[in-house]
């Protein structure tokens, strides 16, 4: 039965799971793996509080499981139990700061809304593992919260985006360009390159999206 439940869980059968769970745990005492496919099959359901028993359940039956316990810290967050979650995602990383449990503490703070914090952490992610999907992706999406456009765009070609998501981040990163134009500090010659700069950006772009009818010369100054 544990086993159909983590192959369901795989499947994204997550109320076929919660169903099969609740039936079969008063007949027969589940294994941890099964404990845990119901945990997290009803943290996907945003089921917390139940959620968090299992995996609670889960980790007394298989105490030194990582596993088990990244899934009880991240639905502590979601639960927003913010504290706890903090908590003990600290104290995982204190034990042992290995990829996967800088990446619970960067979910954490993603719940939490401290986008600095998990810029942090996503960075020592990736000075660990260079080519972490998961870790550009979450470093490119703060680095946009937070307005950080250009860096950001300077990850687009290592993290999977769709055409409207790369537009928008190359819109972005030019219109940081012109805010820093804008800036008064900076010395007028500064500011010029700024924005020359922003709108040659502009200006590929505009090529780019609305590419010229097949045929259709460039006119050229001189030309005729």
């Amino acid at each position: 039965m544990a086993d159909w439940l983590q192959v369901a869980l795989w499947a994204g059968q997550d109320d076929e799971v919660v169903k099969v769970w609740r039936r079969y745990q008063v007949y027969m005492p589940l294994p941890a793996r099964g404990t845990a496919a119901a945990a997290q099959a009803l943290r996907n359901q945003k089921q917390w509080q139940t959620s968090l028993t299992l995996w609670q359940q889960a980790l007394s039956q298989a105490p030194g499981s990582d596993d088990y316990r990244i899934g009880y810290i991240k639905t502590l967050a979601d639960a927003r139990k913010d504290g706890e979650a903090l908590s003990e995602a600290r104290r995982l990383v204190a034990e042992q700061a290995s990829v996967a449990h800088l990446q619970t503490l960067s979910y954490v703070y993603l719940r939490l809304g401290k986008s600095w914090d998990q810029l942090l952490v996503d960075t020592q992610i990736l000075d660990r593992d260079p080519q972490n999907k998961t870790a550009l992706a979450s470093l490119m999406a703060t680095l946009t919260r937070n307005r950080i456009d250009s860096p950001a765009l300077g990850l687009a070609n290592s993290v999977e985006l769709t055409p409207a998501e790369r537009r928008n981040l190359q819109l972005n990163a030019a219109a940081e360009l012109v805010r820093l134009a804008d800036t008064p500090s900076r010395e007028e010659k500064a500011r010029y390159a700024l924005a020359r700069t922003a709108l040659t950006q502009y200006d590929a772009m505009i090529a780019a999206w609305h590419p010229r009818p097949t045929g259709c010369a460039r006119h050229h100054p001189g030309a005729y």
